[in-house]
């Protein structure tokens, strides 16, 4: 039911799967395809399980579709539903310097990586991981 009514720019639609989220320990339940794949694709690579829809750091109002906080790594799963706009695009890329600024690495993933390449996400995220500086 979230799916068909709760999206993005839709006030109200992030308070809704922040409570639920809340609720409930299956967020995947609430994800889009896009990000449903995308988790399988770290998961079947033996990766550790991120967090989701997390709080960003720069912004708790905003979420990220997956991070690992404590190696301060954001995963974003860029939809062309969602990302193509050229106020999503701008939008992305602001939040992208906000991220940078608060010492976050935030990796863009599209529909073709996660289908067609996906040893190139578990490579980059893999990579991501070995090299994050050890929590504070």
């Amino acid at each position: 039911m979230v799916d068909a009514i709760a999206r993005r720019g839709k006030p109200g639609s992030q308070t809704l799967r922040t409570l639920l989220s809340n609720r409930t320990s299956v967020i995947e339940g609430f994800a889009s395809r896009l990000e449903r794949l995308g988790l399988n694709v770290l998961a079947d690579a033996g990766l550790p399980t991120p967090k989701t829809e997390y709080p960003a750091p720069w912004n708790e109002a905003e979420r990220i579709d997956a991070a690992y906080p404590s190696a301060k790594i954001g995963i974003e799963w860029d939809s062309k539903r969602w990302h193509t706009q050229v106020s999503a695009f701008q939008r992305d890329r602001k939040r992208d310097r906000y991220a940078l600024l608060a010492g976050w690495r935030v990796f863009r993933f599209t529909w073709q990586d996660v289908t067609e390449y996906p040893y190139d996400v578990v490579g980059a995220i893999r990579s991501a991981l070995k090299t994050a500086p050890l929590p504070n």
